[in-house]
């Protein structure tokens, strides 16, 4: 489901691209192509994986390729100047939703996540970046950095709360299972036993009166 919606979204926002960035178009499209693809070999790939561990490891890389096409994007368009970052804080809260990821595997995927977005529009900033002008206020682009960086740490603090609570939920039902199990064999242990009994008995006094 996560990859067919990284696909679906991947597409819907080919549109975005055309109206927000048309200069980039062209160059946008073969990173979104590249991505799709990427993602449409991940689905093949995942028909031949047996164990959790793997799909565990295949959500893990489809979550990193989806924020990397994203971080191109962003600093293709100038780093903490542009509001594309969004699509990382949609990864971060989408893969809590839709894949059941381990904390650790989350908190993974969140670290590569904030690197991918801070580094290269960290490089933009120190190379230089003119202050922008909104409604003929000049915004210089360290508050951008503040803006940006706030916000994006915050979602990913609360996604890692989330994941934490989550993975606590998923323990408590595997127990609960498991106890279940326990309790079911153990039942159905006893019925046979009783079963055994009541055969004896049966036999037993159809040979006193025979």
């Amino acid at each position: 489901m996560a990859a067919f919606l990284s696909l679906a979204l991947y597409t819907v926002f080919i549109g975005l691209d055309a109206v927000y960035t048309p200069q980039y178009f062209l160059t946008f499209l073969f990173l979104r192509l590249t991505v799709m693809a990427a993602v449409g070999v991940m689905l093949l790939l995942l028909n031949r994986i047996k164990t959790s561990h793997g799909v565990m490891n295949l959500a893990l890389v489809l979550a990193l390729v989806d924020a990397a096409g994203i971080a191109v994007m962003i600093y293709i368009l100038g780093g903490f100047l542009t509001s594309y970052y969004q699509g990382l804080n949609i990864i971060v809260m989408g893969m809590i939703v839709l894949i059941p990821l381990a904390f650790r595997y989350t908190i993974y995927l969140y670290v590569s996540t904030w690197f991918m977005y801070t580094i290269p529009s960290v490089i933009k900033y120190i190379v230089g970046q003119k202050a922008v002008v909104v409604d003929g206020l000049e915004i210089e682009v360290w508050r951008f950095v503040v803006n940006n960086l706030t916000f994006l740490t915050s979602i990913i603090v609360v996604g890692a709360i989330g994941s934490s609570y989550m993975e606590s939920i998923r323990r408590r039902e595997l127990r609960s299972r498991l106890q279940l199990e326990e309790t079911t064999g153990q039942l159905k242990e006893s019925n046979e036993k009783l079963k055994s009994l009541d055969e004896l008995k049966t036999q037993f006094f159809a040979n006193v009166n025979h």
